[in-house]
């Protein structure tokens, strides 16, 4: 049980942080093009 909640945590976390940085990745990409 522990562990079914520790591998559902994981993946959440992981779904997260992929989000993070494609946000960050396109944050970067619309700041770039404002200054170019």
């Amino acid at each position: 049980m522990i562990q079914t909640v520790y591998l559902i945590l994981g993946v959440v976390y992981a779904k997260y942080v992929t989000v993070m940085k494609i946000e960050t990745f396109y944050f970067i990409l619309i700041f770039n093009d404002d200054f170019i």
